[in-house]
């Protein structure tokens, strides 16, 4: 495939801004089910490209760190060797010899060596070949085919786990920001990919569902999950696994019995259940702000305070009253589903439909007394 000669071809080029939910800003590991499962299929494409076909992790996480880069409109991704080992917690000579050369035989990651004015190097134009033939296929059903903001998600997830940081104090560094570095740690790309994938492939509660079948003596089912993950042996998950549990990024639980027996095993993410305990605790104090501030939430202004043209009565025209009342119905149905999924808030919803069925029942009795 030609490349373009010009760098500033391979920027990504400016699209319009997206309104993004300031929860799942605030916390990048809050996704939500399809979110999850939209990430969790283009990645899992990617990784089964043949051509990646006996890379090592390293090599696959290169690929999908630099796709999670890419512009969205070019596929092209503008990065140095170094800044790419800094992803990938490998040291800069580790990836010009052993990373990038494999994948540029197999074709399976294009890289161009941009110059600048004088002549001098300045980084590389680098292309994942399967998201460009997703992309050129027109095929907006593929995997890979993400949008903006699915692709800019995907970002953030792999930032808020293995971001190398900028600045003074390595501001906004990942969970495995740590693990690796200047040492060259061959073992850091493996953790950095399983944490991506155990992520992806976790339940909301941060529980990632485990493997059947019969194991080998002494190994658990997390640790032939994470081995079926990344494709490995279950020694070698096992490994993984215990060193992403002195990380913090994953942990192992057994739940007990009525009889003190041992019960079913279970692998968490703490930092998914910590990130979904925050969000859901920012919508509560929402929530809580909400109804103390005084605002009308009546199903007739739809939760915001009567705003009329009357100097402010709070009277609704004769002919606009229906209307008003059936669409704040519906926004405040939409504030029931949002707090819905809050436990502590299950009752007090039914308790409150409940209730508003009997009233309304009563409003309209009184309504028909009225008439005759």
């Amino acid at each position: 495939m030609p490349i373009g000669q010009k760098v500033g071809s391979v920027l990504p080029e400016t699209g319009p801004r997206l309104s993004l939910n300031p929860s799942a800003t605030s916390y990048p590991l809050v996704l939500s089910r399809r979110m999850r499962a939209r990430l969790r299929a283009a990645v899992r494409a990617l990784l089964a490209d043949p051509l990646l076909a006996g890379a090592s992790d390293a090599e696959r996480l290169a690929v999908v760190v630099t796709f999670a880069k890419s512009g969205f409109r070019s596929c092209r991704t503008a990065i140095t060797t170094r800044e790419l080992g800094r992803w990938l917690g490998l040291v800069e000579s580790t990836v010009r010899q052993d990373v990038l050369p494999p994948l540029a035989e197999k074709d399976a990651l294009q890289c161009r060596v941009t110059v600048g004015e004088w002549g001098q190097p300045t980084g590389l134009d680098c292309v994942v070949m399967a998201v460009w033939r997703a992309r050129r296929s027109g095929d907006a059903l593929h995997p890979l085919a993400l949008s903006q903001r699915e692709l800019a998600t995907l970002l953030r997830v792999l930032e808020a786990l293995f971001a190398p940081g900028w600045g003074p104090g390595a501001r906004g560094a990942g969970l495995l920001a740590g693990r690796g570095g200047k040492q060259g740690d061959k073992g850091a790309a493996t953790d950095r990919l399983a944490a991506l994938l155990l992520v992806l492939e976790s339940r909301e509660d941060g529980t990632v569902p485990l493997v059947g079948g019969r194991l080998p003596k002494g190994r658990g089912r997390a640790d032939a999950t994470v081995a079926r993950l990344l494709g490995c042996s279950v020694s070698g998950g096992a490994k993984v696994l215990r060193r992403l549990r002195c990380y913090g990024v994953a942990a192992t639980e057994q739940r007990g019995t009525g009889s003190g027996l041992r019960g079913k095993a279970l692998l968490v993410l703490p930092p998914v259940v910590a990130a979904h305990t925050a969000d859901e605790a920012t919508v509560g104090a929402d929530v809580a702000v909400a109804g103390q501030s005084g605002e009308s939430m009546c199903g007739r202004c739809g939760g915001s305070p009567a705003a009329t043209a009357d100097g402010g009565s709070g009277r609704v025209p004769a002919g606009e009253s229906e209307a008003a009342g059936s669409a704040g119905e519906g926004s405040s149905d939409a504030v029931e589903s949002s707090v819905a999924e809050l436990p502590e808030f299950t009752g007090v919803l039914s308790a409150s439909r409940r209730a508003g069925g009997k009233f309304r029942s009563i409003a309209r009795k009184d309504l028909v007394n009225n008439r005759n």
